[in-house]
């Protein structure tokens, strides 16, 4: 009875994945991708295969986080890719998936804050819906994919300040590092997940034994 009631939400999803899983290969190649791919991707990658550090410290992308171009390269490699357009299908593929899993996410968001699973669905149809994120949601293996993976962690920063238990803590402090190693502007969320710590710490005298064992295990 729980999972039907998500029922619109559900339809709205599969029919999004089909659509994105149809049309991943009609996205042409934006300007920068190339950049990502080789100058942070594969030097980063690299760099943790071979502990060669020079290429990546010289290179012009080193100020670009590199752990989503990691995964790519990662899947990359281990598809044994050659062909350029391939390697840029599974790219698109792979940055489209990564935004459809923000959209769920961003959906049980609006259920916590709307009350509604009617107008939390409209929400993520809301965000779908918006031509620039949509387009950029194939090919944008940088901003839209920072964007998702915020989305995802005000998700793990709400479960994390509601149930602060080991897996809360853990989740929460995993994603917050891959966010922050897509684009260091991440930061943010750690840096407000302290204050709200340290507001409790204050206010709640019965919280602040686990408020100062969770702190440094999520730190």
């Amino acid at each position: 009875r729980s999972l039907r009631s998500h029922l619109p939400f559900f339809i709205f999803y599969f029919v999004l994945l089909v659509i994105g899983i149809s049309i991943y290969k009609d996205y042409g190649i934006s300007w920068d991708e190339p950049i990502s791919r080789d100058n942070n991707g594969v030097l980063n990658y690299d760099f943790i295969r071979t502990g060669d550090y020079q290429p990546v410290i010289t290179g012009n992308e080193k100020y670009h986080g590199p752990a989503f171009e990691i995964l790519l390269v990662g899947i990359e490699r281990l598809c044994g890719l050659k062909n350029l357009q391939d390697i840029y299908f599974m790219r698109h593929l792979v940055t489209f998936l990564a935004f459809a899993l923000s959209v769920l996410f961003f959906y049980m968001l609006c259920v916590r804050y709307l009350k509604s699973k009617w107008l939390a669905a409209l929400g993520a149809v809301f965000l779908v819906l918006s031509p620039r994120i949509f387009a950029d949601a194939f090919y944008n293996s940088k901003d839209l994919v920072f964007m998702s993976f915020v989305i995802i962690n005000l998700y793990t920063t709400l479960r994390f300040l509601e149930s602060k238990n080991f897996i809360t803590t853990l989740f929460h402090a995993i994603i917050s590092a891959i966010v922050i190693d897509i684009r260091i502007l991440g930061i943010v969320i750690p840096c407000f997940t302290l204050l709200f710590l340290f507001i409790e710490y204050i206010r709640s005298q019965n919280q602040r034994k686990r408020i100062l064992i969770i702190t440094p295990l999520y730190c």
